[in-house]
Protein backbone atom coordinates (compact mmCIF):
# COMPACT_ATOMS: atom_id res chain seq x y z
CA UNK A 1 0.00 0.00 0.00
CA UNK A 2 1.18 3.05 -1.21
CA UNK A 3 1.78 6.28 1.63
CA UNK A 4 2.40 9.91 0.69
CA UNK A 5 4.25 11.76 2.98
CA UNK A 6 3.47 15.28 3.86
CA UNK A 7 6.65 17.00 2.31
CA UNK A 8 5.75 15.47 -0.92
CA UNK A 9 2.28 16.85 -1.28
CA UNK A 10 4.04 20.83 -0.55
CA UNK A 11 4.48 23.39 -3.44
CA UNK A 12 6.62 25.19 -1.34
CA UNK A 13 8.67 23.60 1.49
CA UNK A 14 7.66 25.77 4.43
CA UNK A 15 3.60 25.59 3.54
CA UNK A 16 1.56 25.07 6.75
CA UNK A 17 -1.37 22.90 4.30
CA UNK A 18 -2.18 22.26 0.64
CA UNK A 19 -5.04 23.12 -0.85
CA UNK A 20 -5.13 21.84 -4.45
CA UNK A 21 -7.79 20.71 -7.02
CA UNK A 22 -8.12 18.05 -9.14
CA UNK A 23 -9.73 15.15 -10.91
CA UNK A 24 -9.66 11.44 -10.78
CA UNK A 25 -11.22 8.69 -11.34
CA UNK A 26 -10.85 4.85 -9.20
CA UNK A 27 -8.14 5.24 -7.08
CA UNK A 28 -6.10 2.62 -5.04
CA UNK A 29 -6.37 2.63 -1.01
CA UNK A 30 -3.59 4.24 0.23
CA UNK A 31 -2.85 6.19 3.01
CA UNK A 32 -0.89 9.90 4.04
CA UNK A 33 0.62 10.99 7.07
CA UNK A 34 -1.65 14.05 7.02
CA UNK A 35 -5.31 14.71 7.54
CA UNK A 36 -7.62 15.48 4.42
CA UNK A 37 -10.72 17.77 4.10
CA UNK A 38 -12.25 16.76 0.46
CA UNK A 39 -14.58 18.55 -0.71
CA UNK A 40 -16.42 17.14 -4.09
CA UNK A 41 -17.45 19.51 -7.03
CA UNK A 42 -18.15 17.98 -9.59
CA UNK A 43 -19.14 13.81 -9.99
CA UNK A 44 -20.19 11.07 -7.61
CA UNK A 45 -18.82 7.58 -6.58
CA UNK A 46 -17.94 5.90 -3.28
CA UNK A 47 -15.20 6.13 -0.62
CA UNK A 48 -13.69 3.13 0.43
CA UNK A 49 -12.78 3.75 4.09
CA UNK A 50 -13.15 1.80 7.25
CA UNK A 51 -14.56 -1.51 5.60
CA UNK A 52 -17.52 0.53 3.97
CA UNK A 53 -18.28 1.94 0.56
CA UNK A 54 -20.16 4.65 1.31
CA UNK A 55 -21.53 6.80 -1.55
CA UNK A 56 -20.67 10.96 -2.21
CA UNK A 57 -21.73 13.30 -4.23
CA UNK A 58 -21.19 17.24 -5.23
CA UNK A 59 -21.51 18.97 -2.57
CA UNK A 60 -20.18 16.66 0.03
CA UNK A 61 -17.54 17.28 2.43
CA UNK A 62 -15.84 14.17 4.27
CA UNK A 63 -12.36 13.99 6.46
CA UNK A 64 -9.73 11.24 6.11
CA UNK A 65 -7.84 11.27 8.93
CA UNK A 66 -3.53 10.45 9.02
CA UNK A 67 -3.02 7.46 8.68
CA UNK A 68 -6.14 5.95 7.58
CA UNK A 69 -6.32 3.33 4.39
CA UNK A 70 -8.61 4.75 1.69
CA UNK A 71 -9.84 4.64 -1.98
CA UNK A 72 -12.02 5.50 -4.56
CA UNK A 73 -14.42 3.94 -6.50
CA UNK A 74 -15.65 6.01 -9.36
CA UNK A 75 -17.74 4.84 -12.63
CA UNK A 76 -18.17 8.64 -14.44
CA UNK A 77 -16.31 8.65 -17.85
CA UNK A 78 -15.16 12.16 -16.73
CA UNK A 79 -14.30 10.97 -13.23
CA UNK A 80 -14.46 13.13 -10.01
CA UNK A 81 -13.73 16.48 -9.69
CA UNK A 82 -12.76 18.13 -6.04
CA UNK A 83 -10.78 19.79 -3.72
CA UNK A 84 -8.32 18.43 -1.22
CA UNK A 85 -7.06 20.47 1.94
CA UNK A 86 -4.13 18.87 3.07
CA UNK A 87 -2.78 19.51 6.54
CA UNK A 88 -0.88 18.26 9.65
CA UNK A 89 -3.06 17.26 12.70
CA UNK A 90 -1.48 20.66 15.07
CA UNK A 91 -3.28 22.65 12.99
CA UNK A 92 -6.51 21.43 13.79
CA UNK A 93 -5.93 22.88 17.89
CA UNK A 94 -6.44 26.51 16.31
CA UNK A 95 -9.87 25.76 15.93
CA UNK A 96 -11.06 22.88 17.62
CA UNK A 97 -11.40 24.54 20.79
CA UNK A 98 -13.46 26.90 19.82
CA UNK A 99 -15.28 25.44 16.73
CA UNK A 100 -15.49 21.89 18.75
CA UNK A 101 -18.64 23.39 20.21
CA UNK A 102 -20.55 23.23 17.26
CA UNK A 103 -22.17 19.65 16.54
CA UNK A 104 -21.05 19.72 12.23
CA UNK A 105 -17.32 19.59 14.21
CA UNK A 106 -18.62 16.64 15.89
CA UNK A 107 -19.75 15.13 13.04
CA UNK A 108 -16.43 16.25 10.42
CA UNK A 109 -14.29 15.14 12.98
CA UNK A 110 -15.22 12.55 15.63
CA UNK A 111 -18.15 10.58 14.35
CA UNK A 112 -17.88 10.78 10.46
CA UNK A 113 -14.45 9.41 10.31
CA UNK A 114 -14.92 6.76 12.99
CA UNK A 115 -17.77 5.02 11.82
CA UNK A 116 -17.16 1.85 10.13
CA UNK A 117 -19.14 -0.91 7.65
CA UNK A 118 -22.82 0.08 7.24
CA UNK A 119 -22.45 2.70 9.72
CA UNK A 120 -20.78 5.17 7.44
CA UNK A 121 -23.31 4.48 4.58
CA UNK A 122 -26.13 5.07 6.64
CA UNK A 123 -25.17 8.25 8.11
CA UNK A 124 -24.54 9.79 5.26
CA UNK A 125 -21.99 12.78 4.34
CA UNK A 126 -22.13 16.46 5.61
CA UNK A 127 -23.14 18.27 2.71
CA UNK A 128 -23.21 22.09 1.62
CA UNK A 129 -26.30 23.76 -0.21
CA UNK A 130 -25.85 25.80 -3.06
CA UNK A 131 -25.33 29.06 -1.04
CA UNK A 132 -22.55 27.40 1.21
CA UNK A 133 -20.93 26.25 -1.76
CA UNK A 134 -21.22 29.54 -3.74
CA UNK A 135 -19.26 30.55 -0.39
CA UNK A 136 -17.17 28.24 -0.45
CA UNK A 137 -15.58 28.15 -3.79
CA UNK A 138 -13.70 31.55 -3.37
CA UNK A 139 -11.65 30.80 -0.36
CA UNK A 140 -10.71 27.10 -1.77
CA UNK A 141 -9.15 29.03 -5.10
CA UNK A 142 -7.22 31.64 -3.23
CA UNK A 143 -6.26 29.27 -0.87
CA UNK A 144 -4.92 27.13 -3.54
CA UNK A 145 -3.20 30.06 -4.93
CA UNK A 146 -1.80 30.95 -1.26
CA UNK A 147 -0.05 27.35 -0.89
CA UNK A 148 1.80 27.60 -3.67
CA UNK A 149 3.34 31.01 -2.71
CA UNK A 150 4.19 30.67 1.06
CA UNK A 151 7.84 32.53 0.14
CA UNK A 152 6.07 35.75 -0.04
CA UNK A 153 5.98 37.61 3.59
CA UNK A 154 2.37 37.60 4.62
CA UNK A 155 1.23 34.74 2.75
CA UNK A 156 1.59 32.38 5.27
CA UNK A 157 -0.23 33.64 7.75
CA UNK A 158 -3.59 34.87 5.23
CA UNK A 159 -3.17 30.77 4.35
CA UNK A 160 -3.93 29.96 7.66
CA UNK A 161 -6.35 32.52 8.08
CA UNK A 162 -8.23 30.95 4.90
CA UNK A 163 -7.92 27.77 6.40
CA UNK A 164 -9.84 28.97 9.51
CA UNK A 165 -12.27 30.65 7.83
CA UNK A 166 -12.84 27.59 5.37
CA UNK A 167 -13.10 25.06 8.59
CA UNK A 168 -15.66 27.76 10.14
CA UNK A 169 -18.09 27.84 7.09
CA UNK A 170 -18.05 23.88 6.50
CA UNK A 171 -19.16 23.50 10.22
CA UNK A 172 -21.63 26.50 10.45
CA UNK A 173 -23.21 25.72 6.89
CA UNK A 174 -22.75 22.06 5.94
CA UNK A 175 -25.98 19.69 6.66
CA UNK A 176 -25.83 15.78 7.25
CA UNK A 177 -27.07 14.32 4.27
CA UNK A 178 -29.92 11.74 5.79
CA UNK A 179 -32.03 13.03 8.81
CA UNK A 180 -33.78 9.44 8.83
CA UNK A 181 -32.81 6.56 10.42
CA UNK A 182 -28.82 6.15 11.49
CA UNK A 183 -28.10 10.18 10.07
CA UNK A 184 -30.73 11.33 12.31
CA UNK A 185 -28.98 9.33 15.22
CA UNK A 186 -25.74 11.11 14.24
CA UNK A 187 -27.36 14.60 14.08
CA UNK A 188 -28.82 13.91 17.13
CA UNK A 189 -25.55 12.34 19.17
CA UNK A 190 -23.35 14.96 17.87
CA UNK A 191 -25.82 17.71 19.59
CA UNK A 192 -24.92 15.99 23.12
CA UNK A 193 -21.24 15.83 21.93
CA UNK A 194 -20.95 19.45 21.06
CA UNK A 195 -22.56 20.23 24.83
CA UNK A 196 -20.43 18.02 26.45
CA UNK A 197 -17.59 20.34 24.79
CA UNK A 198 -19.32 24.07 25.70
CA UNK A 199 -20.03 22.51 29.30
CA UNK A 200 -19.04 19.51 31.00
CA UNK A 201 -19.14 20.65 34.04
CA UNK A 202 -22.84 20.19 34.55
CA UNK A 203 -24.19 17.78 36.85
CA UNK A 204 -24.66 15.50 33.75
CA UNK A 205 -26.86 11.91 34.12
CA UNK A 206 -27.90 9.66 31.82
CA UNK A 207 -31.38 10.70 32.06
CA UNK A 208 -30.49 14.32 31.80
CA UNK A 209 -28.53 13.33 28.85
CA UNK A 210 -31.36 10.94 27.23
CA UNK A 211 -33.62 13.94 27.88
CA UNK A 212 -31.92 16.63 26.27
CA UNK A 213 -31.76 14.75 23.12
CA UNK A 214 -35.75 13.48 23.57
CA UNK A 215 -34.42 9.86 23.75
CA UNK A 216 -35.19 7.25 26.35
CA UNK A 217 -31.98 6.51 28.68
CA UNK A 218 -31.14 3.15 27.18
CA UNK A 219 -31.53 3.78 23.08
CA UNK A 220 -29.61 6.81 23.66
CA UNK A 221 -26.60 4.75 25.58
CA UNK A 222 -26.96 2.58 22.57
CA UNK A 223 -26.86 5.09 20.16
CA UNK A 224 -23.87 6.99 21.75
CA UNK A 225 -21.87 4.02 22.25
CA UNK A 226 -22.58 2.52 19.00
CA UNK A 227 -21.43 5.99 17.02
CA UNK A 228 -18.25 6.74 19.27
CA UNK A 229 -17.84 3.56 20.56
CA UNK A 230 -17.96 4.25 24.10
CA UNK A 231 -19.97 4.91 27.12
CA UNK A 232 -21.22 8.68 27.17
CA UNK A 233 -20.19 8.08 30.99
CA UNK A 234 -16.69 7.81 29.45
CA UNK A 235 -16.86 10.48 26.83
CA UNK A 236 -17.96 12.60 29.91
CA UNK A 237 -15.27 11.89 31.84
CA UNK A 238 -12.47 12.52 29.72
CA UNK A 239 -14.05 16.11 28.76
CA UNK A 240 -13.59 17.15 32.02
CA UNK A 241 -10.32 15.99 32.39
CA UNK A 242 -9.61 18.11 29.26
CA UNK A 243 -10.90 21.24 30.63
CA UNK A 244 -9.30 20.19 33.99
CA UNK A 245 -6.28 20.12 32.44
CA UNK A 246 -6.89 23.59 30.60
CA UNK A 247 -7.47 24.90 34.02
CA UNK A 248 -3.88 24.07 35.51
CA UNK A 249 -2.00 25.45 32.73
CA UNK A 250 -4.17 28.22 32.16
CA UNK A 251 -5.27 29.71 35.37
CA UNK A 252 -3.81 29.73 39.25
CA UNK A 253 -6.69 28.36 40.57
CA UNK A 254 -6.56 25.74 42.78
CA UNK A 255 -6.68 21.93 42.72
CA UNK A 256 -10.37 22.18 44.17
CA UNK A 257 -11.37 25.08 42.44
CA UNK A 258 -10.14 23.53 39.01
CA UNK A 259 -12.25 20.59 39.96
CA UNK A 260 -15.11 21.71 40.83
CA UNK A 261 -14.89 23.81 37.71
CA UNK A 262 -15.05 20.80 35.42
CA UNK A 263 -17.29 19.30 37.12
CA UNK A 264 -15.61 16.89 39.50
CA UNK A 265 -17.64 17.09 43.15
CA UNK A 266 -14.49 15.43 44.89
CA UNK A 267 -11.12 16.56 44.35
CA UNK A 268 -9.98 13.40 45.73
CA UNK A 269 -11.74 11.60 43.18
CA UNK A 270 -10.91 14.09 40.49
CA UNK A 271 -6.99 13.82 41.34
CA UNK A 272 -7.28 9.59 40.70
CA UNK A 273 -8.85 9.68 37.58
CA UNK A 274 -6.34 13.13 36.23
CA UNK A 275 -3.45 10.76 37.02
CA UNK A 276 -4.99 7.37 36.01
CA UNK A 277 -5.85 9.84 32.18
CA UNK A 278 -2.25 11.92 32.71
CA UNK A 279 -0.06 9.48 34.66
CA UNK A 280 0.83 12.25 37.06
CA UNK A 281 -0.98 14.43 39.95
CA UNK A 282 -2.76 17.59 38.97
CA UNK A 283 0.35 19.36 41.50
CA UNK A 284 2.68 17.85 39.27
CA UNK A 285 1.15 18.46 36.11
CA UNK A 286 1.04 22.32 37.00
CA UNK A 287 4.65 22.11 37.93
CA UNK A 288 6.03 20.66 34.98
CA UNK A 289 4.07 23.06 32.27
CA UNK A 290 5.65 26.51 34.91
CA UNK A 291 9.22 24.17 34.59
CA UNK A 292 9.13 24.19 30.42
CA UNK A 293 7.88 27.91 30.58
CA UNK A 294 11.04 28.88 32.86
CA UNK A 295 13.01 27.02 30.18
CA UNK A 296 11.43 28.22 27.26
Amino acid sequence: MRTIKFRDILTTADAPLSVRRHRHGTMDVHTHTFHELVFIRRGSGLHCMNDARAPFQAGDIFLIPQNRPHGYIVEEKDGVELDNIMFPDHLLSLAGEDLSRLTNWQILFLLQPSLSSELRVGAGMLHLDAQGVSELLPLLEKAEKLSSHTARPGNRTELLGLFLQILSLIVRSGRIGEQDGLGGYVSRISLILAEFNRSPERNWTLRSMADYLHMSPANFRLQFRKLTGIPPGRYLLEQRLRKAASLLSGTAKSIGETASESGFRDSNYFTRQFRARYGISPQRYRKNLRKKADHA
